[in-house]
């Protein structure tokens, strides 16, 4: 039996992993894919660098850091510097100002008010609207809405504290690490070799005296204490709380340049079409060294299907080019919750989930310290 099983290997997976191994708890990873790193994957395509989801690396993370380990950590990533504030093209409106002031404005406009209220524009005049005047409808639905579904699967549930840190995260200085967000996980990979398990697929989680996992090949393992450090969605499932479901989908285009700006552009919050887009080489060109390379999300009701043509014509949009020569290179989709849990009971006992939303890299390490204090304590040891 083992001390602690742990279903996932991204960052906040193996950051407990390598916590419980230390104080010798005997610990396993399963991972269903066959290579660790969970969302934080980078990979080639036609010569270019793409990473499984558009990520950054943000100032809140630099602030949580402290200067010296930031500074080391930074110069490790060779971070490309995204500009402060987004840019939403559709109405030609520049949000600007300190993130994290913005952040906490946006955290009292609607909680528990959403949608959105026209009343609280006057609220906190914080930012500057560049480029004419706008309505607060205007400003509502072609930056405030879309800002928030970018950084929050389903902002509709969040606390004023998960609104105001998501915020503060993409509205404030953000990195984009030279060789691509995989390299913020490649010393985790390469410290948890010995405890991962690639291309085991859990079924299924057991209750009874201890957890058990199901896997898809029937095999069945025990352990005194689970960590799910999955996706929001698949722990969901795991866990067997039914929740209706979106899906995300990354896209990654080559073509010429649309522009210089190293800006995060928003687009519409609406299903199927593009909800953010940047173009990632200009702020680091080594992700396609002869092209630029266009990055854009998407999210899709359920059963919605996907159609690279309508993605194109947004970003035409959004960029106003002509993107008939853009070229997509690689695609990545995955589930996120649309609504509450349709049944909502706490996990088995000694069954533990992460603390979602995480918003950053650094808030993932967190997460797998505290889920693994918890481990230890449901596997009747002493933590420390």
């Amino acid at each position: 039996m083992l001390d602690v099983a742990i279903i996932g290997s991204g960052l906040a997976g193996m950051e407990a992993a390598l916590r419980l191994h230390s104080r010798r708890r005997q610990v396993v990873i399963f991972e269903k894919e066959g290579t660790p790193g969970g969302l934080a994957q980078t990979h080639r395509a036609k010569g270019c660098l793409v990473d499984d989801e558009f990520q950054v690396i943000s100032e809140v993370s630099r602030r949580m850091c402290g200067h010296q380990r930031w500074s080391s950590f930074s110069h490790e990533l060779f971070l490309g510097a995204l500009k402060g504030g987004v840019w939403a093209e559709g109405s030609a409106l520049e949000i600007m100002g300190e993130g994290q002031q913005l952040g906490e404005w946006l955290s009292g406009l609607s909680i528990p008010d959403y949608p959105w209220t026209v009343q609280a524009a006057s609220r906190a005049p914080v930012m500057a609207l560049r480029y004419g005047e706008f309505a607060a409808t205007q400003f509502f639905e072609n930056a405030v809405t879309p800002l928030l579904h970018t950084v929050l699967d389903w902002p509709e549930a969040a606390s004023r504290n998960q609104v105001s840190d998501a915020a503060g995260t993409w509205l404030d200085w953000k990195g984009v690490p030279r060789d691509g967000l995989g390299s913020v996980t490649r010393r985790h990979v390469e410290r948890t070799r010995g405890l991962l398990a690639c291309r085991q697929n859990v079924r299924e989680i057991r209750s009874g005296a201890t957890p058990s996992l199901v896997l898809h090949s029937g095999e069945t393992v025990q352990a005194k204490a689970v960590i799910v450090a999955t996706d929001e969605w698949a722990s969901l499932a795991l866990t067997g709380r039914q929740v209706p479901y979106r899906t995300k989908v990354t896209c990654w285009f080559r073509g010429p340049a649309p522009d210089d700006r190293p800006n995060v552009r928003l687009g519409w919050a609406s299903a199927g079409r593009v909800l953010n887009t940047a173009v990632v080489t200009n702020v680091n060109p080594a992700y396609a060294p002869s092209e630029a390379l266009i990055v854009a999300t998407i999210l899709l009701d359920a059963e919605m299907p996907f159609t690279e043509t309508d993605v194109k014509v947004d970003l035409a949009s959004v960029y106003g080019v002509d993107t008939s020569r853009w070229e997509m290179i690689w695609r990545r989709e995955r589930r996120v919750p649309a609504g509450p849990a349709l049944v909502f009971e706490p996990p088995p006992r000694g069954v533990i989930t992460l603390q979602y939303p995480i918003l950053d890299h650094l808030r993932a390490k967190l997460a797998g310290r505290q889920a693994a204090r918890l481990a230890a304590y449901h596997s009747d040891r002493r933590y420390r």
